[in-house]
């Protein structure tokens, strides 16, 4: 069962997009606050307005340190504290590796890693003062087990599930968890997205028809995301940190 959150302050970083929304919706509905940041302004306040009272948007550059620093202390000074907080963004063009322009490179490690880094830098402060609280960043089994024409993605993802472990062993003992999250392929716009370009390459099959082969031979859906969202966030999970948590339908246990 999931811990009621009534009294924390949840900030979902990428809370516009589908995996996102999901958690913010969750978080909501078991008694948090929730504020929603994106650079998707107008997502974001739609959210906020359809959850009422207890949240609030946020506009947040996640590759800008003091968009970091602007939106931490807004949420601080409008909710008195911040308890939790989600990193779910990501950018996921996609080139082989040998046609991989530096610029995009480093536009994707920038929002992929360089983001998560920011955001960890930001509300570790305020948490520690408080005498606690919960980190969630969102990697991917491709941080695992890359794909091909993703070399990017792949390279920024894995490095969250590093970074995860570090913030971890350091916040440790000022009683912050740190853990990740590797969703495998999910019912989402950027999912359907990525799997369209594999098709259009020849690479694979259009999103869906691919998972057919998994253990659960789907999808995944938002919700299932973010029901292991909120349990990393809640007191539930208070013995876990520097975990990897796989949500990928056993895509990565083996192929029956």
């Amino acid at each position: 069962m999931l811990d009621d959150l009534s009294g924390k302050t949840v900030l979902i970083a990428g809370g516009a997009g589908g995996l996102g929304e999901a958690q913010a919706r969750l978080f909501h509905s078991i008694g948090a606050r929730v504020v929603v940041a994106d650079t998707n302004e107008h997502r974001c306040g739609e959210i906020a307005q359809e959850l009422g009272d207890r949240s609030r948007p946020l506009v947040l550059d996640v590759r800008s340190a003091q968009s970091w620093r602007d939106g931490v202390t807004d949420v601080v000074e409008a909710f008195g504290g911040l308890d939790v907080l989600v990193n779910s963004f990501g950018v996921a063009p996609q080139s082989d590796m040998q046609d991989l322009a530096l610029t995009e490179y480093e536009h994707v490690i920038g929002v992929n890693q360089t983001g998560v880094f920011l955001g960890m830098q930001a509300v570790a402060p305020i948490m520690r003062a408080a005498g606690g609280g919960s980190i969630v960043n969102l990697s991917s089994a491709g941080g695992i087990s890359p794909r091909p024409r993703l070399f990017a993605y792949s390279a920024s993802k894995a490095a969250v599930i590093a970074m995860t472990k570090t913030a971890a062993i350091e916040l440790g003992h000022d009683n912050i968890r740190v853990n990740c999250v590797c969703p495998g392929g999910f019912d989402t716009n950027l999912r359907a997205s990525t799997a369209q370009q594999w098709a259009n390459a020849g690479l694979g099959n259009t999103a869906g028809a691919s998972f057919q082969h998994l253990p659960i031979p789907r999808l995944g859906r938002s919700a299932e995301m973010a029901n292991v969202v909120v349990f990393l966030a809640s007191d539930a999970s208070s013995y876990c940190t520097g975990a990897v948590f796989l949500v990928d339908g056993g895509a990565l246990a083996g192929r029956p």
